[in-house]
């Protein structure tokens, strides 16, 4: 951000997040002294009309929501000519996060998952289709407490729609088959009750259905496969309510997410589970947040100093963390341009062949007549054996494999950057030969990270 404070508002204290869309910052009230979450439309794509138009559509449907399991707006309003909304700052970590380490415990996950079908029943209440609905799009906070938020390409059916036949917004591994397919005048409430099965399937089994390790394959198991059962371990009724959940044909979903919630109240009672399961569950299981404090809801309650917002440190100390990170940046690039050097020469080198080895007969002895000495029988040659010896590449010695595992990071935040632009470019329909350089852009780092990962592993 180009100025610390948002007219005379609002403080920035830092980034939180950026995708396609926009760019998420911790901010703090100064009004009301809180710390709330300050998101702008991104840079590039802040004067484009329907990027402001969806932007503000976004707004105002969640100035039309009011539940304990949403995030809550607060303000809307420019800075720098970017439009920009306050809302609820949320001290928690998303599903996805919690997930990478192994799934939920089934009582665990379905206390929560209740909230949240909750929220996203409210949403619907009022008309307002969520459409990407994704573990990372769910925020738990210390006490356990799920909020859905995220709704930047959420609409209102009953208003003019934002996108156009075959124009596909939403995340491939939670997607709708309809929305998989491209079909955007049949999404709907029922794509939300699709992606919560999608989600709610991951939580209990620690990965999504039908993921295909691409995004068209992805597309395609969605549009085209019914999704897998739970395991034999979970109780029957359990995995038939996720399987209703997720049935490619729509009218053999739920048809409100109220049916959901209500098999799958009748599939595991909440009188059968443990009230404090979820409060336990999180304390044994310490997790990182965006913003540490020391209250469970710094949304309402002003963040201590110590813990929130520190203090600026002084110029000099400023100036000897800027030369730290500059002589960091200059190893890191030393050390990527080392393993490209390394991987030039190596594809580079080609094997010496053997050296050629000529014989020559000795001559005959004195005095002996070559032509009236007796010819000696001619034997078939015998085939010698050949033998081939196969050179085996050299390990990679720990430095070796440390510079390439970072220029395998460094690849992979290029790659979700230019994903990212992509998706905003996308999003807003324009600008068709920088998508096409972007597609062919991110295949090429898809193609490195393929190799790189080749050479980690030994092959």
């Amino acid at each position: 951000m180009s100025r610390q404070t948002i007219e005379g508002k609002y403080e920035i204290i830092k980034e939180l997040g950026a995708g396609g869309m926009g760019q998420v910052f911790l901010g703090k009230d100064l009004r009301l002294d809180r710390l709330v979450a300050v998101k702008f439309l991104n840079p590039g794509i802040a004067q484009n009309a329907k990027a402001r138009q969806r932007f503000l559509a976004e707004a105002k449907n969640l100035a039309k929501l009011n539940n304990d399991n949403l995030a809550t707006i607060y303000d809307y309003g420019e800075e720098d000519d970017r439009p920009y909304m306050v809302m609820e700052f949320i001290n928690g970590t998303s599903v996805e996060e919690i997930l990478k380490p192994r799934p939920m415990p089934t009582d665990v996950a379905v206390l929560i998952f209740l909230k949240v079908l909750d929220g996203i029943e409210h949403a619907h209440s009022k008309g307002i289709v969520h459409r990407d609905i994704k573990p990372s799009n769910i925020l738990i906070t210390h006490a356990g407490h799920p909020k859905v938020i995220d709704f930047g390409i959420a609409f209102d059916p009953d208003s003019e729609r934002k996108t156009v036949a075959g124009d596909i917004l939403c995340t491939p591994t939670y997607a709708s088959p309809e929305q998989a397919a491209g079909k955007t005048e049949e999404i709907d409430h029922l794509s939300d009750v699709y992606s919560l099965g999608t989600v709610f399937f991951e939580m209990l089994m620690g990965k999504p259905p039908l993921e295909r390790g691409s995004n068209n394959a992805t597309l395609i198991a969605h549009a085209t496969e019914d999704a897998p059962s739970l395991s034999d371990r979970f109780d029957p009724a359990l995995v038939a309510t996720v399987n209703k959940s997720l049935a490619r044909d729509k009218a053999k979903r739920f048809q409100t997410t109220g049916e959901f919630k209500a098999a799958l109240i009748s599939a595991v009672p909440p009188a059968s589970l443990k009230p404090d399961s979820v409060t336990v569950y999180f304390e044994k299981s310490p997790r990182p947040t965006v913003c540490e404090t020391d209250a469970d809801n710094p949304a309402e309650t002003a963040p201590k100093p110590k813990t929130a917002v520190k203090p600026r440190p002084p110029a000099k100390a400023r100036r000897v963390s800027w030369m730290i990170y500059a002589s960091a940046g200059v190893l890191t690039v030393a050390l990527a341009i080392g393993v490209w050097v390394l991987k030039a020469v190596r594809e580079r080198l080609e094997p010496i062949p053997p050296p050629t080895l000529v014989f020559q007969a000795p001559l005959p002895p004195k005095g002996w007549d070559v032509v009236s000495s007796p010819k000696p029988v001619s034997q078939p040659p015998v085939p010698s054996s050949k033998v081939t010896i196969t050179s085996q590449p050299p390990a990679m010695t720990p430095a070796a494999r440390a510079a390439l595992e970072k220029h395998k990071s460094d690849i992979e935040v290029e790659l979700k950057k230019d994903l990212a632009r992509l998706a905003s470019l996308r999003a807003v329909g324009e600008n068709p030969d920088e998508q096409s350089r972007l597609d062919r852009l991110c295949a090429d780092m898809r193609d490195q990270l393929v190799s790189i990962d080749k050479k980690l592993s030994g092959h």
